[in-house]
């Protein structure tokens, strides 16, 4: 073993026990400003005093941190005010008014819910402030075509107001939806610079409101009107685009009787209508002229069988003369008869049938008047 060791243990031993003898001979720390509160607010006035000096000379940002310093070491109310005075100088009218609420918060805090005593010019300057800040945003403007359009924040967002409209924003992306009756929604993002002015004009999609109506008539060349508007004439296989909603169509055509009627064409409905036109005067045919000659040789016939009879009731009966006259008779009767009834016949065909030469009929079957409706499809449109 080493000599010096057992010298070096019992010095180690005599340091331990001699340590704390010296630990409790330290002197304690001297007090600092945080443990007397008369100390911090003699501190504060220091400092408020470097920030009041500051701001008489117009460094408003060191006379802000000073005031901000003395606050901290002394929750005066008066150094919020302060630094809502400079907030207001550097244009901040935001920080301003939130300064304002802390100062009024603090003071009522401080003297039991009371009021400070510059109250009123407190609320005055607060909306000086507001108004000031809202005007010192970036102008934005929004008009639309048509105008009239409900501006909203999002699809269920605050409303804005509506088209046209020049308000004040923060700076920031805004998501904006336009509203407007009958017309799709417009969804868009309104993008809101630091500074100047912003202007969006954007058009708005009419709904599309379809309906549509198919006319059919019976003959060719009839103009067909819609509330009052020729807009095609027959035959007309295309889709007449309308309105739903009530519409009145007439249908015209020389030589014929007008036809017209109402119909209620919904939403996304295609009304087909069908028209049977008829002739105001009949055309003469072949049956007229077969039927008067008919009628006028059966007339005379009858005629000369009564001629006939009249002589042959001066004869003797069975007299030669008296069965010539007799088959004469016979002749006239029978024969002028059959010929009359013939002609009336004829006469009366071509006087009460609607004969429509085949020239004017459209091509194809020809129908009934009536109407149906059925879903309009969006291919049935017209391009």
């Amino acid at each position: 073993m080493p000599k010096y060791l057992p010298r070096l243990t019992a010095l180690c031993l005599a340091m331990a026990v001699a340590l704390p003898a010296v630990a409790e001979e330290v002197p304690p720390p001297p007090p600092t400003v945080a443990d007397d509160p008369a100390a911090m607010a003699a501190e504060a006035e220091r400092v408020g005093e470097l920030g009041r000096v500051a701001y008489r000379e117009g460094r408003y940002a060191e006379a802000y941190v000073a005031f901000e310093q003395a606050f901290a070491l002394d929750q005066k109310p008066a150094w919020l005010y302060n630094m809502a005075k400079i907030k207001e100088k550097l244009a901040d009218y935001t920080a301003a008014v939130e300064l304002l609420d802390r100062y009024v918060a603090a003071f009522r805090k401080q003297n039991n819910g009371a009021d400070p005593p510059n109250a009123t010019d407190v609320a005055n300057m607060r909306r000086d402030f507001e108004q000031r800040a809202y005007t010192a945003l970036p102008e934005v403007t929004v008009v639309s075509t048509p105008s009239g359009a409900q501006i909203l924040l999002g699809a269920n967002g605050p409303t804005l107001g509506s088209t046209p409209l020049t308000t004040h924003m923060k700076p920031g992306r805004y998501p904006l939806v336009l509203r407007l009756a009958d017309h799709d929604d417009l969804q868009t993002e309104l993008v809101v610079p630091l500074s100047g002015t912003v202007r969006v004009v954007l058009s708005l999609n009419a709904k599309v409101r379809r309906a549509a109506l198919t006319v059919w008539a019976n003959v060719r060349g009839a103009q067909i009107a819609v509330d009052g508007k020729v807009v095609a004439v027959t035959p007309f296989v295309r889709n007449i685009d309308v309105e739903p909603g009530r519409h009145q169509v007439t249908l015209q055509r020389a030589g014929y009787h007008p036809v017209e009627d109402v119909f209620e064409i919904p939403q996304d409905r295609l009304l087909s209508a069908r028209f049977v036109l008829k002739r105001i005067d009949s055309p003469t045919t072949w049956r007229t002229w077969l039927g008067w000659p008919l009628l006028v040789s059966g007339g005379a016939l009858i005629g000369g069988g009564a001629v006939a009879s009249y002589f042959a009731d001066k004869e003797f009966a069975g007299s030669p003369w008296f069965n010539k006259l007799e088959q004469w008779q016979n002749l006239g009767y029978r024969g002028g008869g059959s010929a009359v009834g013939l002609g009336l016949v004829l006469l009366v065909w071509d006087g009460v049938r609607e004969a429509i030469p085949s020239e004017e009929l459209v091509d194809g079957v020809q129908l009934n008047a009536g109407s149906e409706l059925t879903v309009l499809d969006a291919t049935d449109l017209r391009r």
